[in-house]
């Protein structure tokens, strides 16, 4: 062949493989471009669908607003206004807009579309398709839209804002009308406890009074029938013995009476305080008992006393125990017939410890039906029991409260006609150390003879009762003078030098209390033991005379043996002349 005709085939096939080379890479990189343009095609497509789905399930409502119409909306756009989408697509935004707001948020729009600045946000109210108001927040701005500028809003419900905010101005009209009522109530309650303060003070002065006034007349009474006892005015008959029994008798009931109303009058306003001590359990039921012993004597009562399972001491106070004691035997000898039996029973209470007291009888008992109002002030178990048997119908009242004060409880088990069973608990105060027993014991009175030529001063205003008193000691040897009033009796103590001074409380001119302090603060009379006579039953009024520089305290009506025992006890021997 010739060489010009190989050369030609050699080009030729050279460019024809060139060609295809060519080709062939072209061909490729086609592909990969349609493969590229396919896979951005489906990122587009998936991103496309994330974005509607994120934008149907948005919580506002979303609307493209272009050249005043609505170009798209979402489902939460279409749920809000209560339209379907037909119903949205292609009407004018503002028709949705309350009529006196649409001016407004076309001027916005407007704003917005001149490039010029508007407020991003915007509170109105859409008109829902029936016809009812919602209030939403529409924020706005422009974005591209289909080769033009469109207004891209956000609606937002804010109607159950809207109810919170005015839930939340009830709440705190409520508030400020219940802080208001709070602060009248505030204001009353103070005003109340000022009166109740000041009635508290009135009934204290009451009862103060009370107190004065009825055992006045008492001590007259109990003195007189003292010295008419003891001949101190002539022998007496037997009969005019037993009737003088019968007035001591009275009176002592009456004493116990005013005792009873004074001492819950000052349990109800919480002027009682309990003085705790270590105290005996054996010995106390052995002394309660031989306090009831005459008593149960006279109606040939059988008593017993069982403490072979009590605790040997319980923490208690010692005066306000044994009064609940002798209240509960009192009772069992005032309802157990002639013959009948009656007695205590102390154990360890279980669980939690203290002692378990039960005073027990085989009298006329209650009816099931007023168990319940037996320990009421002033209540019986029956009218015509209160009647035969007498009594104000204070002792289980008084015996409640003073066990309730100590932590404990009573309880009452009774069969009509067969007797009663009444059970109180005194608790172990396990925190509290009790008090090492006094040792040797409390000192026994000392005897009358002791008040032989003793010189005693006594400043007592009513003259009744300075005679009684005066007889009384005149009586058992002593020398007296009589001051009417407490300057009187600052007077005569130089003068007169007594032995022991029975002061009054309650004396005009100058109170007892006072004459009390000034004699106590002079150097030549402060060594002369003073022994305040009062009528005030109080425990307060005690520290009163105490602090006033008192050495012992009586109440009235006096008893005269203790009377003589405290004065004993405070002299016993004569003073020599000064």
């Amino acid at each position: 062949m010739h060489a010009s005709t190989c050369w030609f085939l050699a080009a030729s096939f050279l460019l024809s493989l060139g060609a295809f080379l060519l080709y062939f890479r072209t061909e490729r990189r086609r592909r990969l471009y349609e493969k590229r343009i396919e896979e951005q095609t489906t990122a587009l497509q998936e991103r496309e669908t994330q974005y509607r789905d994120l934008v149907e399930r948005a919580s506002d409502g979303i609307v493209i607003v272009k050249k005043g119409v609505i170009a798209f909306a979402n489902q939460r756009a279409i749920e809000i206004a209560g339209y379907s989408m037909e119903e949205a697509l292609g009407k004018p935004f503002v028709d949705f807009v309350i009529p006196e707001k649409r001016e407004e948020i076309s001027g916005l729009y407007a704003l917005r579309i001149a490039g010029k600045p508007a407020p991003a946000l915007n509170e109105t109210r859409l008109l829902h398709k029936d016809g009812t108001f919602i209030d939403v927040e529409i924020s706005g701005r422009l974005i591209p839209y289909q080769g033009d500028l469109a207004n891209l809003v956000l609606v937002r419900d804010i109607t159950p804002r809207r109810n919170n905010e005015q839930k939340l101005k009830q709440y705190s009209k409520q508030l400020e009308d219940a802080n208001k009522q709070l602060e009248t109530a505030i204001s009353r309650t103070s005003i109340l406890a000022t009166k109740a303060e000041a009635a508290n003070r009135a009934k204290n002065e009451f009862l103060a009074n009370m107190s004065h006034e009825l055992r006045t007349p008492l001590t007259t009474i109990v003195g007189m029938t003292e010295l008419l006892r003891d001949e101190a005015f002539g022998a007496i008959t037997p009969s005019q013995r037993d009737g003088l029994k019968t007035i001591d008798a009275s009176t002592q009931h009456l004493l116990d009476l005013i005792n009873d109303i004074l001492d819950l009058a000052r349990i109800e306003t919480g002027r009682v305080e309990l003085e705790r001590k270590a105290v005996d359990v054996k010995a106390l039921c052995g002394v309660c008992a031989r306090f009831m012993q005459d008593s149960a004597q006279r109606k040939l009562l059988k008593v017993s006393i069982d403490c072979s399972s009590a605790p040997e001491k319980v923490w208690a106070d010692p005066r306000r125990l044994r009064q609940i004691l002798i209240n509960l035997l009192g009772n069992a000898v005032k309802f157990t017939p002639e013959g009948g039996e009656m007695g205590i029973i102390a154990t360890r209470a279980e669980p939690g410890g203290g002692c378990k007291f039960t005073v027990w009888d085989t009298g006329i008992g209650v009816a099931p039906d007023k168990l319940h109002q037996i320990f009421e002030p002033f209540e019986q178990a029956d009218t015509s029991q209160g009647r035969k048997y007498g009594g104000a119908g204070l002792g289980l009242t008084m015996v409640q409260r003073l066990v309730a004060m100590h932590g404990g409880n009573v309880s009452v088990q009774s069969v009509l006609g067969q007797g009663s069973r009444f059970t109180f608990i005194i608790p172990d105060l396990a925190t509290i150390m009790m008090e090492p027993a006094p040792q040797g014991g409390v000192p026994s009175p000392a005897p009358e003879q002791w008040l032989r030529g003793l010189r005693i001063l006594v400043a007592e205003d009513d003259e009744t009762n300075a005679q009684i008193i005066e007889m009384q000691l005149r009586h058992r040897g002593c020398e007296v003078a009589i001051a009417v009033n407490g300057q009187e009796a600052i007077d005569i103590t130089p003068k007169f030098n007594p032995d022991v001074i029975l002061m009054d409380i309650q004396m005009p001119v100058v109170s007892g209390l006072k004459a009390t302090k000034c004699l106590k603060s002079d150097a030549a009379t402060a060594s002369i033991p003073i022994v305040c006579l009062t009528a005030l039953a109080l425990d307060e009024d005690r520290a009163r005379c105490l602090e006033a520089g008192a050495d012992a305290y009586v109440t009235k009506p006096v008893d005269f043996p203790h009377l003589i025992s405290t004065i004993a006890s405070l002299k016993h021997r004569p003073r020599s002349a000064g």
